[in-house]
């Protein structure tokens, strides 16, 4: 078959195919126009991998990555997010929180399970780096949310730091008495 004869048969089907083009394009006009728009917001954090000071051990590897990863999954990270977000200061999220648990569940516990399930937290290949992403409706909240869990990690890690440090301190301080 030549080109010639080829353009001939589209010719005989110009109808079909300008009838098939125009479906394809209103379909998705259509589904562009209706779909909800989602935002996406996300930030990376540089896991410090320096000599831990008291342990004296160098804290490096796969396995300090995966447990960094597991603790910006935890429920104790997301609860943090959700007191720094004020979610407890919004009537409207407060009633909706009343209407699906009936009170049952805690405040901060319900939402952080909410935000826990739209968070994605991946290591990079090859580095120390992770990604927070968090994607939503509004592009505000969802830059919100991965900015404070950034900052509730931090603050975590900070505490996780320092709480030995103010254990010993605390019992020198009783030996130190005695």
């Amino acid at each position: 078959m030549n080109p010639k004869q080829i353009m001939l048969i589209l010719f005989a089907h110009r109808y079909i195919a300008a009838l098939v083009f125009v479906l394809v394009v209103a379909t998705g006009g259509a589904f562009t126009w209706f779909t909800p728009k989602t935002y996406q917001a996300s930030t990376d954090l540089l896991v410090d991998s320096r000599a831990d000071p008291i342990a004296g051990a160098v804290v490096t590897g796969n396995n300090y990555i995966a447990t960094q990863v597991a603790i910006l999954q935890s429920e104790r990270v997301a609860i943090g997010v959700v007191k720094r977000l004020r979610i407890s200061d919004t009537p409207a999220l407060v009633e909706q929180w009343r209407q699906v648990t009936q009170a049952k569940v805690p405040l901060e516990n319900f939402y952080a399970n909410l935000l826990r399930k739209g968070l994605l937290v991946e290591p990079l290949r090859s580095s120390n780096v992770i990604r927070l992403t968090f994607e939503g409706a509004d592009p505000k909240f969802v830059t919100a949310v991965v900015n404070s869990y950034a900052q509730a990690y931090l603050d975590l890690t900070i505490d996780l730091r320092v709480e030995p440090v103010r254990q010993y301190a605390d019992w020198f301080d009783e030996r130190l008495k005695t």
